[in-house]
């Protein structure tokens, strides 16, 4: 494991990450239905509609510092393991920044990438919210959520409209229209969590429906509560 994988807590993230510029076409899949824990893919698809008229806020900018992450793939090790998670900042809906700095705060991260027409997220957040009622969630932990692959030919659209309705209790980071957030984090299927240590690594990424029983599995493991 590289050096960078082993800073240590309270240490400053190094002045020599490069700004990540916006290199990867958007692209999304096609809303399959599917059972069980299978993936959305956003790969294959054409770019959003030119127009997106009414789409004020449904977009921001972001901006990345930090290597980009490896996609996940479909193998059983993750590539992007005890590597630096790369450092976004953006903002929320209503154009309030956000700033995700794995490790800045000592405190573990949760990234929670959704896409509103996917109907795994569909079916994952209510998940993820019983899963916050249940007092499940880790008391130092920081979660996430981020819309990307958001399209307005699609269906649920505006995606915060309908994170709102699902009564969404976290933060929000707003993707691109290109996606920058997503590949700066290997994004390769709906829904997509990266689970960052309180160093700033990865921990672990997955994607797919987990239900509560798996999430609470998941970062527990990640953060060794288990």
């Amino acid at each position: 494991m590289g050096d960078q994988s082993r800073r240590r807590e309270g240490e400053p993230r190094s002045a020599t990450r490069v700004v990540i510029g916006a290199v990867a076409a958007v692209v999304i899949a096609a809303a399959a239905v599917a059972i069980g824990s299978s993936v959305v893919s956003d790969s294959g698809a054409g770019a959003p509609p030119a127009d997106q008229s009414g789409t004020t806020g449904e977009f921001q900018p972001v901006t990345v510092v930090g290597a980009p992450l490896q996609p996940r793939g479909d193998g059983d090790a993750d590539p992007a393991a005890g590597v630096e998670a790369p450092t976004l900042t953006g903002k929320d809906f209503r154009g309030r920044e956000v700033v995700i700095d794995p490790g800045s705060d000592a405190r573990p991260t949760m990234l929670v990438f959704l896409a509103h027409w996917c109907p795994h997220c569909n079916r994952e957040v209510p998940q993820l919210l019983e899963w916050r009622e249940k007092g499940l969630v880790p008391e130092n932990l920081r979660v996430v959520g981020i819309p990307t692959a958001s399209r307005n030919d699609r269906s649920n659209w505006p995606p915060s409209e309908w994170l709102e309705g699902f009564g969404w209790p976290w933060e929000v980071l707003a993707d691109s229209d290109t996606r920058e957030a997503a590949e700066a984090y290997g994004v390769d299927g709906f829904p997509f969590v990266a689970l960052i240590d309180a160093l700033g690594n990865v921990k672990t990424r997955w994607s797919g429906e987990r239900g509560v029983a798996g999430i609470t599995q998941q970062v527990d493991e990640a953060l060794g509560r288990l």
